[in-house]
């Protein structure tokens, strides 16, 4: 992670200072921009690819353009403008663990999900297939976040 900090640090302020991004965010290898036209976004993709290309020898793996308005999957979430949710993968693994009882699993997966509305989905699913679990979460009894209330 610190290598990918720095060796991309150039990126960040070609991003900024040369195609004048205004709402840019990049955690370890993940890149977003937002706000941007769909030829906006188009260009400003072709000319990271380049510069990735010829200044640090990289390519880009994935890359792809959509509307806001469909939420953005980050660092783990899928992310609106008002709410926040764990990526599908996650859900599947949550399922798994509540069926097998793996409670360390339930733990982590419930800590990944705290600041997001898919707690409470979580909350509901435990109390409903799986009661016997609730005292051995620390998380099933911590205070709920607003809007993340079982």
């Amino acid at each position: 992670q610190l290598y990918a900090l720095i060796y991309l640090n150039p990126v960040d302020h070609y991003i900024k200072r040369v195609l004048k991004v205004r709402h840019y965010a990049r955690y370890v290898d993940d890149l977003l921009l937002i706000g941007l036209t769909r030829d906006e976004a188009v260009t400003a993709r072709d000319a990271i690819a380049t510069f990735l290309r010829e200044r640090l020898a990289l390519s880009l793996s994935k890359a792809g353009l959509a509307l806001i308005k469909r939420g953005v999957n980050f660092v783990g979430y899928r992310t609106w403008r008002s709410t926040r949710f764990v990526r599908r993968h996650s859900l599947h693994l949550f399922g798994r663990a509540l069926r097998y009882g793996r409670v360390n699993s339930l733990t982590s997966l419930m800590g990944h999900a705290q600041h997001t509305s898919t707690l409470r989905h979580y909350r509901r699913r435990i109390v409903r297939e799986r009661p016997d679990l609730i005292p051995l979460l620390p998380h099933f009894a911590a205070p709920a976040r607003r809007g993340c209330a079982a």
